[in-house]
């Protein structure tokens, strides 16, 4: 009878032990469960207004200078302002660090200060590029207090982008004189877009006013999609557990040569037309990478 009391005995505390062991692996499972919630997925909504660059560009001057002519002449870059805007999707592995990985509207291009032809005084020529890219980031996060009202917060990576609309325009507006007394005024314009080129002349004189339009359909078109890398760094404030306001300093620079320098257009079916640029304009080994330094706002949603 005794014996058969302490195999029960020994029986009971083998189940309370069980329980025990159980238990704590629940109380484990919720606690990492809780953990991982804590450290996972978070968007971000971001915009970020940003100052662009692509390179540069030669104008070739016929005015007033000596033979060989023309004159090619360095264009001034003006002060360019862009915006990128849209989501990006973070996953935090560890208190600290992370990845991301979104989808952004990114504007980039260059406007080019206008030039006073030499020889005139009031002729000039103006130039400006507009790129739309489609842009998919891919980063690494660092963000060392988290629990912090204010913390410093970090990203770097790289991100392609892929080119949705393009507008490459090129105009020479200005008054000309031709005899001792006659004079007209005239607006030229070369417009690149989508899959044609137009030019047009828009002449006002002596025989009253008048346009002459030209163009094709592009077979290679001026500009390609980009690749690049970037780096943004600023400050991250927490004002409640699962909203989060982040302001950063970013640079990004594309590692692709975006101009295509074969660019062409055929206004009939016969012959084949260059852009803007050929073999003998220094132009063509000019390339354009795109560069971006920016301001980005952004309002982040921990989902907890």
């Amino acid at each position: 009878m005794f014996i058969m009391r302490k195999g029960y005995i020994c029986q009971a505390n083998h189940k309370n032990k069980m329980k025990v062991k159980v238990l704590s692996l629940l109380v484990g499972l919720i606690t990492s469960l809780n953990s991982l919630a804590q450290k996972g997925w978070s968007t971000q909504l971001i915009v970020q207004p940003q100052s662009t660059t692509i390179g540069d560009y030669q104008y070739a001057d016929y005015g007033n200078v000596a033979y060989p002519y023309p004159n090619y002449v360095s264009l001034k870059n003006k002060f360019t302002v862009s915006i990128e805007a849209g989501t990006i999707f973070n996953y935090n592995f560890s208190d600290k660090t992370g990845i991301g990985f979104g989808l952004l509207y990114s504007k980039q291009g260059q406007t080019y200060k206008d030039y006073l032809l030499k020889s005139t005084t009031n002729i000039t020529f103006s130039r400006r590029v507009s790129l739309s890219f489609l842009k998919i980031p891919f980063l690494l996060q660092f963000n060392p207090n988290p629990d912090k009202m204010f913390s410093f917060i970090a990203d770097a990576g790289f991100y392609w982008a892929i080119l949705f609309y393009y507008d490459d325009h090129n105009e020479v507006n200005g008054d000309y004189s031709y005899g001792y007394s006659t004079s007209y005024h005239n607006l030229l314009t070369q417009d690149a877009s989508g899959d044609s080129y137009v030019e047009a002349s828009l002449y006002q004189g002596h025989y009253g006013l008048a346009t002459l339009g030209y163009g094709g359909t592009f077979i290679d078109k001026p500009y390609k999609s980009d690749f690049g890398g970037s780096v943004a760094a600023g400050l991250k404030i927490k004002f409640k557990d699962n909203y989060s306001l982040v302001t950063m300093f970013s640079y990004q620079k594309g590692l692709v040569n975006i101009k295509n320098t074969n660019s062409a257009y055929m206004p009939d079916n016969t012959n084949i037309h260059r852009l803007f640029w050929d073999s003998s304009d220094p132009n063509s080994s000019i390339k354009y990478y795109t560069s971006a330094i920016g301001f980005r706002v952004g309002l982040i949603v921990h989902f907890h």
